[in-house]
């Protein structure tokens, strides 16, 4: 069963003005399964995996990727990765510093490039070893 959360992001101040609130974003996650991408930074730093099931779950061979203009950014867990119960996994593109703002489990490093890509709007997936996708992150402007 696939499973869909969409959730805007708007904790811009109460004065904010009518120009500024135009930067708010929505956040829509689509998932099968335990594993899903749970966040991804904005400005192309990060994407943090998560397992939301009950029991361990090896990720080794699921791949991370992301289009920005027509470029294609892809990770692939390492053998014998695994992820426990509730436990997350942090990606962050070369030279990037672990977000110091949430305690991941575990930090792995995308040493293809210095930015996982950003526009607009951009879609974040993640497939299983056979190539199934089994999450979406989609970040959108808000309209």
């Amino acid at each position: 069963m696939q499973k869909r959360e969409v959730f805007e992001i708007n904790n811009l101040p109460a004065d904010t003005t009518a120009d500024a609130k135009k930067f708010r974003i929505i956040k829509q996650k689509t998932y099968t399964g335990d594993i899903l991408i749970k966040d991804c930074d904005k400005h192309g730093n990060f994407v943090v995996i998560e397992n939301a099931g009950r029991g361990d779950h090896r990720l080794s061979g699921f791949r991370i990727s992301r289009f920005i203009g027509g470029k294609e950014r892809s990770f692939t867990f390492p053998d014998h990765f695994a992820l426990g119960p509730r436990e997350t996994v942090q990606v962050s593109a070369r030279g990037s510093s672990p977000d110091r703002g949430n305690y991941y489990i575990y930090h792995l490093v995308y040493e293809s490039d210095t930015t996982w890509g950003t526009s607009a709007t951009f879609v974040t997936r993640l497939f299983n070893p056979q190539g199934n996708e089994v999450a979406l992150l989609e970040v959108r402007p808000a309209s």
